[in-house]
């Protein structure tokens, strides 16, 4: 586990599924997530079946979890992991940020903290998302869209699930401006 404190908010990583920690702020990611309207509806138990690194904001004053994001990785259709350029593909997925403590940069925080993760193991990291508020986010951090991009197309459609899942076609890689690539 790594923490930095940043403005009263410590930014915590957890890549040790046997840290209690992650126990204790898992219920409150879950129900973030479970109230988002687009998004699947997850379990404890089913986030931390892929979940490979856990990015949490946590109060400095209360101890209180504020903001949650994590890195999962990619899958196919197939279930297999996507491997691209010889490397490990992860989606970093959304932020979950409590409304008191948006717009405060936190967002960007757990984002940057992910890349680094990602740098530094030598991931590719994705996101498929059109919301507008990771896309302002993702431009901070030169992530381009893979829509029409003839490099990126067939990663585009190993990371569509449409096949395997019932999900929202705007949040399918193949949407225009849905699937991200972090270069």
């Amino acid at each position: 586990m790594e923490v930095k404190v940043i403005k009263n908010i410590e930014i915590v990583s957890i890549d040790d599924k046997n840290d209690r920690k992650l126990y204790e702020y898992l219920p409150w990611w879950v129900e973030s997530i479970n109230k988002e309207k687009k998004m699947l509806q997850t379990t404890e138990e089913s986030l931390l079946s892929e979940l490979l690194v856990a990015t949490f904001a946590v109060s400095s004053e209360t101890g209180d979890v504020v903001a949650a994001a994590g890195i999962v990785n990619a899958r196919n259709k197939h279930n297999t992991e996507i491997v691209w350029n010889n490397k490990k593909v992860i989606e970093i997925g959304s932020n979950f940020v409590s409304p008191d403590f948006r717009n405060q940069g936190i967002g960007r925080r757990l984002v940057e903290r992910r890349l680094e993760l990602c740098k530094e193991r030598g991931w590719i990291p994705v996101s498929v998302t059109t919301n507008p508020a990771m896309l302002r986010i993702f431009s901070k951090f030169n992530a381009v869209p893979m829509d029409g991009i003839e490099e990126y197309k067939k990663l585009r459609e190993d990371l569509c699930l449409c096949a395997v899942v019932s999900c929202d076609c705007s949040f399918c890689p193949l949407h225009p401006q849905a699937g991200w690539i972090f270069l």
